[in-house]
This record gives C-alpha cells, sequence and structure tokens, in this order.
C-alpha cells in the first residue's frame, strides 16, 4: 500500500515548498524502513506550536518542533495493520526562521532538519532518554540530512 503524507500549512509569509516537505519525508521514512504509512505534518506559526505545548507538554512557550506518535508501538493490533499510523510533526516555521538566521543556515535547511528530527521521534528515537539515544538519534539525523542532500544534488545536476 502507498505512502500518504499530507501537510498543513497554516502559514503564508513563508517562503516555503511543500513539495519538497512531502518528497524529503518520503525518503527519511523510506531510509527508516517504512513504506507503508500515514504522517500529517503541520506547518504552523509560533502562537499555534505554543498553544500545543501548553497543552501538550506544560510548557507554555514556541518550539520549533513537536511529534504527536499515533501510537506507542505497543499495540499488537495497530502493529498488524497495513498502513502504519505514524502521526504528526507540527513545525514552527517562525521559529525555524530565527533559528536558521542565529545558526547561519537556510530557512530550507532548517525545515529539513526539523521535518527529519520530528519523524525520528515518532518513529520511536528520543534524545532525551539517555547520552546513548541521544547519540544514536544525532547520528541518523545527520546519515539521514546527508541522503537529503545528495538526492537533492542528483535532481539539481
Amino acid at each position: 500500500m502507498p505512502a500518504e503524507i499530507t501537510v498543513i500549512a497554516d502559514i503564508s509569509s513563508y517562503p516555503i515548498d511543500l513539495r519538497d516537505i512531502t518528497d524529503s519525508a518520503d525518503v527519511v521514512l523510506a531510509q527508516c524502513g517504512s513504506d507503508s504509512y500515514n504522517l500529517s505534518v503541520v506547518l504552523a506559526d509560533d502562537r499555534e506550536i505554543q498553544r500545543l505545548n501548553r497543552q501538550y507538554r506544560h510548557q507554555d512557550k514556541p518550539t520549533n518542533v513537536l511529534s504527536f506518535p499515533f501510537s506507542d508501538g505497543a499495540d499488537d493490533v495497530i502493529a498488524a495493520l497495513p498502513v502504519r499510523e505514524l502521526g504528526d510533526v507540527v513545525i514552527s516555521v517562525e521559529t525555524a526562521s530565527r533559528e536558521a538566521l542565529e545558526y547561519g543556515q537556510s530557512l530550507y535547511y532548517r525545515m529539513r532538519w526539523l521535518l527529519v528530527h520530528g519523524i525520528l521521534h515518532l518513529m520511536g528515537y528520543d534524545h532525551e532518554r539517555s547520552e546513548d539515544d541521544e547519540h544514536e538519534m544525532f547520528a541518523k539525523e545527520k546519515k539521514l540530512l546527508k541522503i537529503l542532500e545528495k538526492k537533492e544534488e542528483r535532481s539539481d545536476g
């Protein structure tokens, strides 16, 4: 069964290529061994992500990315479904834009990094669990971002 990636853009003042978000998510999930999945990516502003961060993490401030897994993977019924429901990744484009300036990155690169980071959280990676988990997740992020860069170079050349 084919993948389904839904991108919802609640912002309009930033030049975001929604097709690139979809294509990047597809590559990341394929590299992680997921070929039948449903994923939603929401591009939000700081106000919306702050509301979600307050409601679900009890932190009353904007953040760059939040991940909301559909399941913790423990449910055998969900694991047996032909299509894996991954969940939602919510990215604050406003925060991403500020961080891109702060880190000397393009908004394009920063958005990709946040997308990869959010998807890895949905797949069970957690950099806050332990130092080993942090190293594992950040190494996986680096690898996936390199794959996305190479894919982009091939399509440009």
